[in-house]
């Protein structure tokens, strides 16, 4: 195909459709076309990735094995569609296979030329990090997207009082999590049966069935059932056909053991309400965003959440939004989160400060990590009531990491080594920075760990101030002025511009997995600084606002089970 033709048909493609014509002789000038018959293999899975496909005309089809020996078709690429992006800029292996369908033209270009003409043409990484943005949305809320099952089967292997007791708490907590009554059948022995009495005026008893006709009946008149059956019960096979959830007999022993201690404070899911939500794929994550001093709004939302009785399964976080879910995942509360806050920042030299020779950063970090040390209290991320991960930067390799295991102390020290400011935090081969560096707002990362429904706070929008200049200076002369060692070396200011040169650079990413939250909470904060501290009670005030006025839409999303508003 002649490069005038090349260009023409790269001008249709999305991906290409809005460079100039000098730009699209570029990209012409690193693809080869290739007219290839029906049936032919461009790649199998696990293969190494080196070329990125082009679809000109024709069909591509991606598929992938299943059990037994098959292979499904999980999408069908016709013209303007690429694909294989993915293996030259992870250098994995390809997570899927690709053939063609019929007659098909393709331009390719190779992994050399790839990673060239993302430096060489403006706009085209752009580009395609829109439409990973959008296929990674699109991926991820499907995955999340299950709804109640309105049969669930409990196996009880050993029919006791025990166990009656132990599904009639799982009948209530369901009911609770609904918010509507529920149905219970129980197909346990009369003298290990569920007690009427204990299961209150939001939980059913029904009448014992005789059939699989009677079990379907009374789940086609009720929101949800619980079904209990023992091992020995004669429509025991026949229940378990039937499509809803089966779960391990260890089920029930597994919330006897949980006994009967109160909620703790904070936000933090109860063991059991964790144990619900996964059955009725309604886990709820929250995710807190990076921010500097305005990420001290996270506290206020969080002292809203609690009054108004909101609880987590997941919690994740960025950098000051990291430190924030860290406490939290450990059971703190707001008010100690924001004592914590308070002993800061009127201590903020005496904590956090600890100037030396410059070596690659303006403060050693010593006290900084003690600070962590001493409030985790030796915390593994493993021990944490619920699932809990921070995101930092590795040097090293240039990538994202995910902190979900290890010390604590460590992940919040990590999530916080702002470059330039902190010294990295050597993990093994890694060498780690704030994850601001690279995706401030980790909503794709509790998505990947199951969540179904997301809340975020993302402390990080409206305009940035610029702080006055003190009196003092003003009124200097202008020798004293720039000899003032302030001037010359202006903490604060250092401070300011590494976060916003943080936030410049993640902003893209920020914005794709703002998409992917149900409910983000954005407080007002163009009034202040990134390195406000000093105005933490106003900040907080903000936080604790916004989520206020964001509350119908976070009910509406946990009533739901999601739906993606912005407020």
């Amino acid at each position: 195909m002649a490069s005038a033709d090349v260009e023409h048909q790269l001008a249709a493609m999305p991906l290409f459709s809005n460079l100039t014509a000098d730009l699209l002789g570029i990209v012409a000038a690193e693809v080869e076309t290739r007219t290839l018959p029906a049936g032919t293999t461009l790649f199998q899975i696990g293969d190494d990735g080196d070329e990125l496909f082009i679809v000109v005309d024709g069909c591509v089809e991606i598929y992938l094995p299943v059990a037994g020996g098959g292979e499904e078709v999980v999408a069908e690429l016709t013209a303007g569609r690429w694909f294989g992006e993915m293996a030259l800029i992870t250098g994995e292996p390809r997570s899927a296979s690709a053939r063609t369908r019929a007659t098909t033209r393709v331009l390719v270009m190779s992994r050399s030329s790839f990673h060239s003409l993302l430096g060489r043409v403006p706009g085209l990484a752009l580009t395609l990090s829109q439409e990973l943005s959008r296929r990674l949305r699109s991926r991820l809320l499907q995955q999340s997207s299950g709804t109640a099952p309105r049969l669930i089967v409990v196996e009880d292997a050993t029919a006791t009082r025990s166990s009656a007791a132990a599904a009639e708490r799982l009948a209530l907590a369901i009911a609770d999590e609904l918010a509507e009554p529920v149905g219970v059948i129980d197909l346990a022995p009369r003298q290990a049966a569920m007690q009427a009495s204990a299961l209150q005026s939001r939980v059913e008893l029904l009448p014992t069935p005789s059939s699989l006709t009677d079990v379907n009946a009374a789940v086609a008149a009720k929101a949800s059932v619980l079904l209990r059956v023992d091992a020995q019960h004669p429509l025991g096979d026949a229940v378990r056909s039937v499509p809803g959830a089966q779960l391990s007999p260890q089920l029930l022993h597994e919330i006897a053991a949980l006994g009967d201690a109160a909620a703790a404070p904070g936000i933090v899911a109860t063991p059991l309400q964790c144990i619900v939500r996964r059955l009725l794929h309604r886990r709820v994550a929250l995710v807190l965003g990076a921010g500097g001093a305005k990420g001290l709004a996270h506290i206020g939302a969080v002292r809203c959440f609690e009054r108004a009785g909101l609880r987590f399964d997941m919690i994740a976080g960025t950098s000051i939004g990291g430190v924030v879910a860290g406490l939290l995942a450990m059971g703190w509360d707001s008010e100690r989160a924001l004592d914590l806050g308070r002993r800061v920042r009127d201590n903020f030299r005496g904590m956090l400060l600890d100037f030396g020779v410059p070596s690659g950063s303006l403060l050693r970090g010593d006290k900084k990590r003690r600070l962590f040390e001493r409030e985790t209290a030796g915390c593994e991320i493993r021990s944490l009531p619920v699932p809990f991960a921070v995101v930092a930067a590795d040097l090293v390799s240039g990538r994202e990491v995910v902190l979900n295991e290890g010390p604590l102390y460590q992940a919040l020290d990590a999530t916080t080594a702002i470059p330039t400011v902190f010294p990295p935090v050597v993990s093994g081969d890694r060498v780690l920075v704030d994850g601001w560096v690279v995706n401030p707002f980790p909503s794709d990362i509790v998505r990947r760990a199951g969540a179904d429904i997301v809340i975020g706070v993302d402390p990080n929008v409206g305009d940035e101030v610029r702080p006055p200049r003190p009196a003092t200076q003003r009124r200097r002369g202008r020798w004293r002025r720039w000899l003032d060692p302030r001037r010359l070396i202006d903490p604060a200011g250092i401070v300011r511009v590494a976060m916003r040169a943080m936030d410049v650079g993640a902003r893209e990413r920020a914005l794709a997995n703002l998409a992917l939250a149900d409910v983000c909470v954005q407080p007002s904060l163009g009034a202040y600084s990134i390195t406000d501290v000093a105005k933490l009670d106003a900040i907080v005030a903000a936080g604790e606002a916004a989520a206020d006025s964001s509350l119908d839409a976070i009910r509406a999303a946990l009533a739901h089970g999601g739906g993606t508003a912005r407020l």
